[in-house]
């Protein structure tokens, strides 16, 4: 992953009107970072964990591989290398993002 990433995937719940308003740690072993994110009006609150399990580390978030809502693990992001295949993986985060709707 790259900053590229990150400011893609936050443009994205920014057009589908979620905001995140906080960034954690991971849990140390699998989770590099969590996204709290939730509504602007405070509702709808979720979790994005940003996936970045190594052989011997967890790789910062900069360098995590994919992300997944926690309460909905079917609405996931693989990060993909910069080119054909991450704007479709983007798109279709973004469909099942708004499919889903933080029920």
């Amino acid at each position: 992953m790259s900053d590229v990433h990150l400011k893609d995937i936050r443009r994205c719940l920014e057009r589908l009107h979620w905001k995140v308003v906080e960034e954690l740690d991971g849990d140390g072993y699998r989770i590099s970072g969590v996204w709290l994110i939730q509504r602007p009006d405070g509702t709808n609150q979720f979790h994005l964990d940003f996936t970045g399990f190594d052989d011997l580390e967890t790789l910062p978030i900069e360098k995590s591989y994919a992300c997944e809502i926690r309460e909905a693990p079917h609405v996931s992001c693989y990060f993909s290398r910069k080119g054909r295949s991450w704007p479709i993986e983007l798109a279709d985060f973004e469909e099942k993002l708004q499919e889903w709707g933080a029920k």
